[in-house]
């Protein structure tokens, strides 16, 4: 029996067995750094994008410097094209209701492109809302203007046609000579005036 202990206790045995903890350390230690590294190469991927998520946008109350700066919304209305008459003119269907307006067989050849013209504007008349666009003769926009209201609905279309007296420079309401197209009734007679007449 003391002699068993006594083999226990020896100094060869007590090494071995400390070399066997040490090996048995190593190896749990290597397994450890292995898991660990796996768990790395997995994870590794999503931190730049948790990163960049967030350097985007900093956490409330924080200082937002150095940040990537977001797209700003859009605040300001989307504004359409300008169409001005002569774009209109160019259309085969309006150009087609305006050469068949009655009156307009003898107009000008300037009078079916436009001629100097303005952009068009919504007019309401008798509750109907319409688009209103003038023109006149190039280099002589005193002797010759043209008015056309436009229904977008019902794609009928009224006008006047203007021809100042020779003699006279500037359009005067009184003097013109006035051609109605497309036989207006009184309210959009008064509209196709005020567009004739007004001044800029």
């Amino acid at each position: 029996m003391h002699r068993h202990r006594a083999m226990l206790y020896h100094p060869g045995n007590i090494a071995m067995k400390l070399a066997l903890r040490v090996f048995a350390i190593a190896s749990l230690l290597a397994s450890l750094a292995c898991t660990q590294e796996s768990a790395t190469e997995q994870v590794a991927p999503y931190v730049p994008i948790i990163a960049a998520v967030r350097h985007r946008a900093p956490a409330a109350g924080g200082s937002a410097a150095g940040a990537v700066p977001a797209a700003a919304p859009v605040t300001q209305p989307v504004r359409l094209p300008v169409l001005y008459l002569s774009d209109l003119l160019g259309h085969a269907r309006f150009a087609a209701t305006f050469n068949g307006l009655e009156g307009a067989g003898p107009l000008p050849a300037w009078t079916r492109d436009g001629g100097t013209n303005t952009a068009m504007e919504a007019v309401t008349v008798d509750g109907r809302n319409l688009l209103a666009g003038q023109g006149c003769k190039p280099h002589d926009c005193g002797a010759e203007r043209l008015v056309l209201v436009y229904d977008e609905k019902t794609y009928d279309m009224w006008g006047v046609f203007a021809r100042a007296p020779s003699d006279q420079s500037e359009a005067v309401e009184s003097s013109d000579e006035l051609t109605w197209l497309g036989q207006p009734d009184d309210a959009l007679k008064a509209e196709l005036k005020r567009q004739l007449h007004r001044r800029e």
